[in-house]
Parts: C-alpha cells; sequence; structure tokens
C-alpha cells in the first residue's frame, strides 16, 4: 500500500534519499565525486553510500567531511557478492520513499531551488522514475505530450502504458524507460533488484554476441542490438549484459516494456548533466560538460613560481604529445580561445602551460583573472575560454597536449589578437 511521502519537519518539503554504491578507483572519479557532492549541497539530509576501490579511504574522509552527520555509511566490499545483494542491505538506512542515485560523473547545473522543487513535484505525482541527467538539448521531452502529462512548474508526469510508449516510440523516441542517472520511488528499485537479481552467467552472452559477429561475417545481415533484445525477451530478460558487480542492467533501454505501466517525470528544464560522457549511439555531440566549458567547477587554474630551471625541466619532458610556441606579445595584445579533446568520452582533460619569460600578463578563465609576472607560470583547462592578456611587453612560452590528437576548437584557433579595450593595470 502506497504511503504519503514524508516531509522534513524542517523544511517542510518533500525529500529524498541520496543513495550510492560506487567506485572510486582513480584520482579522476575521486575529483568527479567531490564535484558531484558539492553540486548537491542542500538536496537531503540522508545519504546513504558505500564506496569501493583503490580510493575507498580518501572519498570516505571527503564524503565525511562535506555531508557529517547527514551521512550513513556502508563497508559492503565484497563485490563477488554482487551490487544488487549489497544495496538491497543498504536500503535499511534509507528513510525517505525515494531515491536519489547517486552518480560521481554527474553535476547538479540547475541549482539547489530549481533540483528541490523538481524533486517535489515529482513525488506529489507520486512518480515511480524521474530521469535528473540526459537532457540532449531538451531532446528527452521530444513528442512527450503523446503520454498525456500531468503538468507542474519544474516537471510534467505520464502515467505510461505499453500502448503510449510503443506510440512515443514510433515517433523515433530513443531513449531508456529507466536510466540509473535518475530518482526512483524506493519500491520501484526494490522491484528491479528482484527482477535482476538472479540472471544466467554473463559469458552466455559473449558467446551469443561472437556468434552474432561469426555469422554477420559470413554473410547474414542482423540487427545485434534488435536480436540480442528479442532473445532476451524469450528468456524471460535473464541474459546478462554487465557483471554482477555493476549495477547497468537494472537500467530499462526503450525495449523493456515489460516494466510498464509505471509513472515518469519528465523535467521541465535540464537539472544535472554528465560531466565527461556524450553518451554515444543517443547522445548529442557536445553534450558533456567538459565540452561545454563548464568544467571543471574547481581549481580551473593555479600559478606557480617556475624559473629558468624549472622551465628547462619542463621542456625537457617535451613529447611527441606536447606542442611548444614561443611569442613576443606586445602590450595589449591576448593570446586566447578554448578548445578539448574531440571524443565521445573524455578520460584525460588537457592541460595547457604557459610561462612568463619577461613582462607580465593577466589571465582571465571565466569569471576568475590573476595576474602572471616574469619568472611564473600558470596552468589551466583550454576547454573553458580563456584570454592571456600583455599589460607590458611580454615573452611567453606556451605547452599544449594538442599533438597526435583530435583536437575542436570552440573558436577558429587559440591564436593572438588585439582586444578593443585593453588592460593597463598592475597586479
Amino acid at each position: 500500500m502506497d504511503t504519503e511521502p514524508l516531509l522534513s519537519s524542517k523544511n517542510n518539503r518533500y525529500m529524498v534519499t541520496i543513495f550510492g554504491n560506487i567506485r572510486i578507483s582513480d584520482e579522476y572519479g575521486l575529483e568527479h565525486l567531490k564535484d558531484c557532492c558539492i553540486s548537491l549541497r542542500g538536496i537531503s539530509d540522508n545519504w546513504v553510500i558505500n564506496v569501493r576501490g583503490a580510493l575507498r579511504e580518501p572519498a570516505i574522509a571527503f564524503l565525511k567531511e562535506e555531508i557529517g552527520d547527514h551521512l550513513i555509511l556502508f563497508e559492503l566490499l565484497n563485490d563477488s557478492r554482487g551490487w544488487i545483494p549489497n544495496s538491497r542491505d543498504m536500503l535499511t538506512a534509507v528513510r525517505y520513499d525515494h531515491l536519489f542515485i547517486l552518480n560521481e560523473d554527474c553535476i547538479n547545473i540547475a541549482g539547489t531551488k530549481v533540483l528541490n522543487g523538481a524533486l517535489d513535484e515529482m513525488q506529489k505525482h507520486d512518480a515511480d522514475f524521474m530521469t535528473h541527467s540526459w537532457w540532449m538539448d531538451g531532446r528527452l521531452r521530444e513528442g512527450i505530450d503523446i503520454l498525456e502529462l500531468t503538468y507542474g512548474t519544474y516537471v510534467d508526469t505520464a502515467y505510461v502504458t505499453k500502448d503510449k510508449w510503443e506510440a512515443l516510440r514510433a515517433g523515433g523516441y530513443p531513449y531508456h524507460l529507466v536510466s540509473f542517472c535518475g530518482v526512483l520511488k524506493k519500491d520501484f528499485f526494490i522491484r528491479l533488484l528482484a527482477m535482476d537479481e538472479h540472471k544466467l552467467p554473463l559469458f552466455l552472452t559473449q558467446w551469443l554476441y561472437k556468434s552474432m559477429n561469426f555469422l554477420r561475417r559470413h554473410g547474414f545481415s542482423m540487427n545485434k542490438s534488435y536480436m540480442y533484445d528479442s532473445l532476451n525477451k524469450a528468456l524471460f530478460y535473464k541474459l546478462r549484459r554487465f557483471t554482477k558487480e555493476a549495477p547497468f542492467d537494472l537500467e530499462k533501454g526503450p525495449r523493456r516494456t515489460d516494466i510498464l505501466p509505471i509513472k515518469i517525470s519528465y523535467p521541465k528544464q535540464e537539472l544535472l548533466a554528465l560531466i565527461d560522457d556524450d553518451l554515444k549511439g543517443i547522445g548529442v555531440d557536445g553534450y558533456q560538460l567538459i565540452k561545454r566549458g563548464l568544467y571543471p567547477t574547481r581549481n580551473t587554474f593555479w600559478v606557480e613560481n617556475a624559473d629558468e630551471r624549472a622551465r628547462d625541466e619542463v621542456l625537457k619532458q617535451v613529447s611527441d604529445e606536447l606542442e611548444v610556441l614561443c611569442e613576443e606579445l606586445p602590450r595589449g595584445v591576448c593570446y586566447g580561445g578554448a578548445y578539448y579533446q574531440d571524443s565521445v568520452r573524455t578520460y584525460k582533460m588537457l592541460q595547457e602551460m604557459v610561462f612568463v619569460q619577461s613582462g607580465r600578463v593577466i589571465f582571465k578563465s571565466g569569471d576568475s583573472s590573476c595576474m602572471v609576472r616574469a619568472g611564473e607560470k600558470i596552468t589551466y583547462y583550454p576547454n573553458i575560454p580563456y584570454t592571456i592578456e600583455a599589460t607590458e611587453d611580454a615573452i611567453i612560452i606556451v605547452v599544449r597536449e594538442t599533438t597526435g590528437k583530435k583536437i575542436k576548437y570552440l573558436t577558429s584557433s587559440c591564436k593572438f589578437f588585439v582586444l578593443p579595450n585593453s588592460t593597463d593595470s598592475a597586479g
């Protein structure tokens, strides 16, 4: 029997539990986790988290400092049990009726007020699921009026039946019914766990794909995705696409109409966005925050002393991946632009260094700026638009990680130019 979602006595709004059973294995993932959690401040007072992976300890240290008494930590480190049994154990600490699934590679870009408004409305509409990401320039909402929506300020909600969903898909709608970039009703989450806990061994799926590849090489035309989905349906959806240590089999693609009917809320604006992924096959080129110049959100540049010895040490490390430019920068002239490595998934962000040999320059990136003087170097992320302006005649050495990579420029190139109103101030 459904119960009324719990209201926080402190702020009189519906509350969610932030639920994360996550693996943090490298510094890149750790920084993503920090930025994700910082962006979710003010969203919940019930964080239920299990951290695995090589960087578990520093991740936990950050979570304790950031979340404090609102954090409930689990130590479910035996991955051989599987993601589902470990997550079921964590449900004992869940206080609210809806779970906000924590993905360390997503950041709240809508702000606390809007995100809380969307979470409130989806619960008032008694929705089973709401995606908080995959906005895709608004394509997430294309055609959804056919679902007969209940309208709200922040979200619109539909009772999605098989017939309505098939009508939406007939118009070309490609997105998942349920992804884990989202918020799930606790009872619905438990239902998904029960459906997928017992699946066939992964090697059967691997054998199936090898067989399909063999047949295609020998002239048999087939859509492997469609064939897999058809066979999986015949086997009552017991084929496994991922290892049991990962949660991704719990996500339901557009053909998984066996889970319908359910109530789905659709946000009216982008809430969270993926840091480093364009979502190959269903995404939008340039969707990830890195390509939009919106990440990193912290520590986007830093200045260090760099005498000739320090400079020479860096230049000794110049490899086939580095491009070095030494340029005179007359007073009032700028060097700047923006670019990124153009790949669907960004595994390592490019950095650029500038050594100031003589003179001084002002570096500007976003809303921040700083003075860099002779004998100093500045390191920054060039995916965020930047300028380096000489406030007096200067010589700079630019070291870029661009050689041998597919680079996309947000400007025509990174170049030298004169600003209409050049800076003439000292720091």
